[in-house]
């Protein structure tokens, strides 16, 4: 069971890693000249995705140390 668990943490770690990487590929694209809201909302998604993948790992962390006591 311990194994499943691992290898889904390393599914959340990789897919947050990859979060990061989109969102600093989207900024560096976004020219000076685009729309700043267009840019906010890139910005907001990717930090929600992020969000999101963090609180799915941090359950997935607790019930992992819960089965570990």
């Amino acid at each position: 069971m311990f194994m499943e668990y691992e290898s889904q943490v390393r599914e959340y770690l990789r897919q947050i890693k990859l979060l990061r990487a989109e969102k600093i590929e989207v900024m560096s694209n976004v020219s000076s000249t685009s729309d700043s809201f267009t840019t906010m909302m890139f910005k907001k998604a990717a930090e929600a995705k992020a969000a999101k993948l963090k609180l799915e790992f941090a359950a997935k962390e607790i019930e992992l140390k819960h089965l570990l006591w």
